[in-house]
């Protein structure tokens, strides 16, 4: 055998010969030399056999089993709430300009339809109010008219101090911030509605607390602006000209 054909030095006669490249067998070797050609020693390809049986799908799996519920969550803290109780005061007075054309304290008086709240109380003098420790919410609106020509303003604003002060009006009172609301009128015979409500805390030392008005103009204007109201008409009362709210809120 080799790995290419025999030659005819190869081998004897009678010998066979088989060339492991192309898998072919010679022979036999006779009078000296090798046939002509080689016999493969590799048969035809076989038929193609059946296509084999497809096999089962296999069974689905089973469905996992169900998470359990999460806890419920903690119930949140209670919400804040209204206290009741407010107090209503107002003022039927006409107030010229002279009045308070250097700054004047409104007295007020209370509507006693309306329910005063635990915590706050009104001086005898009828313009001063005095709070109990807590959380307050106030607000009031006043009618403003112009009675002579020219420019004028009017404000009116809240001032507080501390009971410890006496809380009269030689008290040392200052003013609370955004409780003031401003109007400006400029001719004869206009009129207006200021209106503002403001939230104010009170501490353990209590507050007191009042109504002011102040009015700029020029010359003589400042005397010709005044808080009014209307007079009573048959049996309709009178429409007050400044009417100031309390609520306790906490």
């Amino acid at each position: 055998n080799g790995s290419a054909n025999p030659t005819a030095g190869v081998g004897q006669d009678g010998d066979f010969y088989i060339n492991t490249t192309s898998n072919t067998i010679w022979g036999p070797k006779a009078s000296g030399a090798w046939p002509g050609s080689g016999v493969s020693l590799v048969g035809p390809t076989g038929a193609t056999g059946p296509q084999g049986i497809q096999g089962t799908t296999g069974a689905t799996g089973a469905t996992g089993a169900t998470g359990a519920t999460g806890a419920t969550g903690a119930t949140g803290a209670t919400g804040g709430t209204f206290a009741a109780g407010y107090g209503q005061w107002s003022s039927t007075q006409t107030q010229g300009g002279a009045a308070f054309a250097g700054g004047a304290i409104i007295p007020l008086t209370t509507n006693t339809q309306d329910i005063t709240p635990v915590g706050v109380s009104v001086d005898g003098n009828n313009w001063n109010w005095r709070f109990t420790q807590g959380e307050w919410a106030g607000g009031f609106s006043a009618q403003v008219h112009k009675t002579g020509n020219g420019t004028a303003t009017i404000g009116v604003w809240w001032q507080t101090a501390v009971p410890s002060s006496g809380c009269d009006q030689d008290s040392d009172f200052s003013n609370m911030p955004n409780s003031a609301t401003r109007a400006r009128l400029t001719t004869s015979g206009e009129q207006t509605t200021m209106t503002v409500v403001f939230v104010f805390p009170v501490d353990a030392a209590g507050m007191c607390g009042r109504l002011v008005a102040n009015a700029e103009g020029t010359g003589t204007e400042p005397t010709e602006l005044e808080i009014f109201y209307d007079a009573p008409l048959g049996g309709r009362p009178g429409a007050p000209s400044l009417i100031a709210n309390v609520w306790r809120v906490g």
